[in-house]
């Protein structure tokens, strides 16, 4: 048998040897990261996992426990390649060396592009673990049982205690790390848009439309807005359930976004063609809030009402890193006709939609707004003809608007 031979057969035999080892701490620190993720970071659990997903969820397990142990085989092959000729028992080897600088190299690439020497947080963890064979010296021959097996936990505790170091050190890049590893697999998407069914848009609508923004697109009678621009997506795929973050709402008190609980199978993730894509953000304001009957000019409250729209979405853009290219504010009446001599619905929608125009320069002053009048002709509700004056005017409100939309693409 050559020596080619040889080697391959000890290799062979190595993994057969501890395959199995390295599986089960490799899934069990991947279960361990999920539920850190789940409890510490989104402080969310899925509920309704199936037998299939169950299968999935070992899949993701898995997957967690290899970016984690390859971030820490990272710091372990750059010290026992540039020190293992520190031990007694090894000797100066021009391979390992080689295989510590590129390992030390790989490692001290990633910390100075992500600006972060927190990336080298597995190696006080990597020279604990790498201290055991080169300086734990076996135990004579014919020593008790009791003692042997006192060593081999202390020996598990130390090895233990060396795996979870770099979480305790740098738990903020822990987070990171996980976090990433879920957008990696799917279960997390930041800054998407998603489209909705009919429940869950009742659900998301009720949450928006209570602090006066919505960031939908428009829809109409016919085709009702079911996309939701801007979402952080911090679980989806497995369970009933899926969990969303709105940045655009926000916490007065502490700044954190509002997260939302959704039906899973109601929503779908909306690949967009690069985040250099512009977006349209369609706001809503009703013109009952903004003129009085059958007037054009913003009322003290409408302006009051706009200003702080223009405020909002200002903290939004620089929030969501995002820039205006284009607003275009468009005029709604509902279907009375407006009886004054001369006038029309048409040419009231056009004059409310030019006098928000006006106070909306402030978002982007460099901007051509796109004005436009569409009258009666693009009605959102669906009211019946014989209903009393008064509920029809009230169920006719939703048709009495100015539509802003607001293009926008990435910094």
């Amino acid at each position: 048998m050559s020596s080619k031979d040889v080697a391959l057969k000890y290799l062979f035999d190595l993994f057969k040897t501890y395959a199995a080892t390295v599986l089960q701490i490799t899934i069990s620190i991947g279960v361990i990261v999920v539920f850190a993720y789940w409890a510490f970071i989104i402080n969310f659990f899925p509920a309704g996992i199936t037998l299939s997903e169950s299968l999935l969820f070992v899949f993701a397990a898995l997957m967690f426990g290899f970016f984690y142990s390859l971030w820490y085989l990272l710091a372990v092959g750059a010290l026992h390649g540039l020190f293992h000729w520190r031990s007694a028992q090894i000797k100066f080897d021009g391979g390992l060396f080689f295989i510590g600088i590129v390992a030390a190299g790989l490692l001290g690439a990633a910390a100075w592009a992500s600006e972060s020497p927190e990336v080298l947080a597995p190696i006080p963890g990597a020279m604990i673990l790498l201290m055991i064979p080169w300086y734990w010296k076996p135990l004579p021959l014919y020593t008790p049982v009791a003692q042997v097996q006192k060593r081999q936990r202390d020996r598990i505790l130390v090895t233990l205690t060396a795996l979870i170091v770099p979480m305790l050190f740098v738990p903020d890049l822990t987070a990171t790390i996980v976090a990433n590893s879920m957008q990696r697999l799917g279960f997390r998407q930041m800054d998407v848009s998603v489209s909705l069914d009919a429940a869950n848009q009742k659900i998301i609508k009720g949450v928006v439309d209570e602090f006066d923004l919505r960031l939908h697109s428009c829809g109409n009678s016919k085709t009702p807005e079911q996309i939701v621009h801007h979402v952080n997506v911090l679980w989806h795929g497995l369970g009933e359930r899926t969990l969303i973050e709105m940045p655009f709402l926000t916490d007065s008190s502490s700044g954190s976004p509002y997260q939302v609980e959704l039906n899973r199978s109601g929503v779908n993730l909306v690949r967009r063609p690069g985040n250099e894509a512009g977006i349209a953000l369609c706001f809503s304001l009703g013109n009952d809030l903004l003129f009085d009957t059958y007037a054009s000019t913003l009322t003290d409250e409408g302006t009051a009402a706009l200003t702080a729209f223009a405020t909002q979405v200002k903290t939004y853009l620089k929030d969501s890193k995002r820039l205006i290219t284009a607003i275009s504010v468009t005029g709604h009446s509902d279907r009375n006709p407006v009886r004054a001599a001369n006038d029309s619905n048409q040419k009231l929608s056009l004059r409310r939609a030019k006098s928000v125009a006006e106070l909306l320069k402030t978002l982007s002053p460099e901007l051509q707004l796109n004005i436009k009048a569409a009258g009666s002709h693009a009605p959102v509700s669906s009211c019946a003809r014989d209903l009393p004056k008064a509920e029809l005017s009230e169920c006719l409100a939703m048709d009495r608007r100015v539509e802003i939309v607001v293009q926008t693409r990435a910094l």
